[in-house]
C-alpha cells in the first residue's frame, strides 16, 4: 500500500508513513472523534464522498484524454509541416513511344530557391538517361534522401545533347534509325515535362508555403489549448487526492475512474490493487477505442447546464456540512476544478 499524502510505498501493516509521518488509515478503520465528540474525518482519499470522487476522477480522465489527443495531433501536424516545407516536386510518368525503356518510367522534377532540378532514385539509376550520362561526373550529382539531383539550368546544354538520349542500353531499341527515333521522342518528352514544370513550379511552391503557414497557425492553436489543459490538470492534481505515482498517467486515471464508477469500494482499495504493467496491457486497446468517446461525452456534459449544476450543488453541500475545514477545502477545490474544466471544454476550438 501507499501513503495517501506523499505516495511513499509502505508495508502492509504500517500504522504511519515512515517518510512523512502521516497516519495510515486502512479500510474498515473507525472514524476518529474529536475531544468535543464531533466526528473527525481523516484526509485519506478513501473517505471522500463516492459521488465526489466520481466527479473528480471523471474530470481528470477527460483532461488526460484531451492531453493525449492534443499530443497525438501535434505529432501529426509536425509530420505534415516537415513534409510540406520540402521543395516543390512533381513526377511525370513516361509511357509508350516516348519512354526510354521497355516499361513505364518517370521523370522527377524539383524546384528550390529559383532553380529547377531533375532527379532520380538510387535504385533506378541505370535506367535514367540523364543520370546515366552524368554517372561519372560527381560534381553534377547531389544525393539527398535517396535521390540524385541535377540542376537543369547549369547543365542544360549537356541535357540537350541528343547523343545521350540514344545510348545503347537506354532506349532498348535495335537498329540505328529506330534507336534515334526513340531517343528523339524521349528527349521531346523530357522537354515537354520540363516546360510544364517550369510553368507551374513557382505557383506550386507558393501553395506549399501558404499551406505551411496555415498548418503552423493550427499548430499554435493546439499548443495553446494543450497548455491550458496541463494547467488545469496541475490544479486538479494539486487537490492532493491522488498520490503522486498515479498522476499524469492516463492508464492509472482510467483504471481508478473505472474502479470507482463500477464499485462501491474506496479509492484506497483501488490503489492497493493497482499494477501499472498489467493495467497497460489490458487498457491499451480500450483507451485507444474509448478516448474519443470520453472527450465527446465531456463536450455534451459541458453543454448540459442541469447536470453541471447538480454536480456543483452536491460538492458545495459536502463542503458546507464538513466540520473538518481541510476536507471542506478539498470539496471546494474539486468543485472549482469541475467548473473550470466544463467551462473550458465548452469553449475549446481544437477538440472537435
Amino acid at each position: 500500500m501507499f501513503c495517501y499524502k506523499c505516495g511513499q510505498k509502505l508495508n502492509d501493516n504500517a500504522a504511519f508513513c515512515h517518510k512523512c509521518g502521516t497516519r495510515v488509515q486502512t479500510v474498515g478503520d473507525p472514524i476518529s472523534v474529536q475531544e468535543n465528540g464531533t466526528p473527525k474525518h481523516s484526509m485519506h482519499s478513501s473517505d471522500l464522498d463516492h459521488e465526489a470522487l466520481k466527479i473528480y476522477l471523471g474530470d481528470l480522465l477527460t483532461l488526460e484524454c484531451i492531453k493525449n489527443k492534443f499530443k497525438a495531433k501535434l505529432n501529426d501536424v509536425d509530420r505534415r509541416i516537415s513534409f510540406t516545407e520540402q521543395p516543390y516536386k512533381k513526377t511525370y510518368v513516361i509511357e509508350g513511344d516516348e519512354n526510354w525503356s521497355d516499361s513505364p518510367h518517370a521523370l522527377y522534377f524539383m524546384y528550390k530557391k529559383g532553380h529547377h532540378y531533375i532527379a532520380m532514385q538510387n535504385l533506378a539509376l541505370e535506367y535514367h538517361p540523364v543520370i546515366r550520362y552524368y554517372g561519372a561526373n560527381a560534381d553534377a550529382l547531389s544525393n539527398q534522401s535517396g535521390y540524385f539531383y541535377i540542376s537543369i539550368e547549369e547543365h542544360y546544354d549537356e541535357l540537350m545533347d541528343i547523343s545521350m538520349w540514344r545510348q545503347s542500353g537506354i532506349t532498348y531499341t535495335d537498329g540505328f534509325f529506330a534507336k534515334r527515333a526513340k531517343g528523339d521522342k524521349a528527349k521531346a518528352a523530357f522537354l515537354r515535362c520540363y516546360e510544364d514544370f517550369k510553368n507551374n513550379a513557382v505557383a506550386g511552391l507558393q501553395i506549399k508555403v501558404n499551406e505551411v503557414t496555415r498548418i503552423k497557425k493550427y499548430r499554435s492553436g493546439i499548443v495553446g489549448e494543450l497548455n491550458e489543459v496541463e494547467k488545469m490538470l496541475s490544479k486538479a492534481y494539486g487537490v492532493n487526492v491522488i498520490p503522486s505515482q498515479f498522476r499524469n498517467n492516463l492508464y492509472a486515471i482510467y483504471y481508478l475512474h473505472d474502479f470507482i464508477s463500477t464499485s462501491n469500494q474506496s479509492l484506497a482499495t483501488a490503489m492497493l490493487h493497482f499494477d501499472l504493467n498489467e493495467i497497460k496491457v489490458k487498457l491499451d486497446k480500450i483507451i485507444a477505442q474509448q478516448q474519443e468517446m470520453i472527450i465527446q461525452q465531456s463536450i455534451l456534459m459541458a453543454q448540459n447546464q442541469q447536470k453541471m449544476e447538480q454536480n456543483q450543488l452536491h460538492l458545495k453541500m459536502l463542503a458546507n456540512i464538513e466540520s473538518n475545514t481541510e476536507r471542506a477545502a478539498t470539496y471546494s477545490a474539486i468543485a472549482a476544478s469541475n467548473a473550470e474544466a466544463c467551462a473550458w471544454i465548452g469553449l475549446a476550438n481544437y477538440l472537435k
